[in-house]
């Protein structure tokens, strides 16, 4: 199935890293797709915190229920939250765990609506 996560506000060092997490991921999924956040339904996303687009991006993504990856100075999640200094090793597990998450809670309300 493939997986579609968007970003937001950050680094180029850290969009790098996003592209290496989605090419890890590849193998676990049989395609990962990494593209600016537009506000449309995706499956993930991972945004900054520290500006005001990112705050946006991270407060529409919850309101819609899509799992988010923050990126911020004072990480206080695990794998929800990431600081701006993180591996592409913590940020790959960070965006799994965060895709579980959004597969769980999709099947979940599937499950709900029989």
């Amino acid at each position: 199935m493939a997986r579609d996560i968007r970003f937001a506000s950050l680094s180029n060092r850290l969009h790098r890293q996003l592209i290496q997490t989605a090419n890890l991921l590849h193998t676990s999924y049989n395609k990962t797709v990494v593209s600016a956040w537009d506000g449309t339904p995706c499956d993930i996303v991972v945004a900054d915190d520290s500006d005001r687009y990112g705050e946006y991006a991270i407060e529409t993504a919850v309101n819609q229920g899509v799992p988010v990856v923050i990126v911020t100075d004072k990480p206080s999640v695990p794998h929800r939250s990431v600081d701006r200094n993180t591996s592409t090793a913590y940020l790959t597990r960070a965006v799994q765990a965060a895709i579980e998450q959004g597969a769980s809670a999709s099947a979940h309300n599937a499950e709900l609506a029989t």
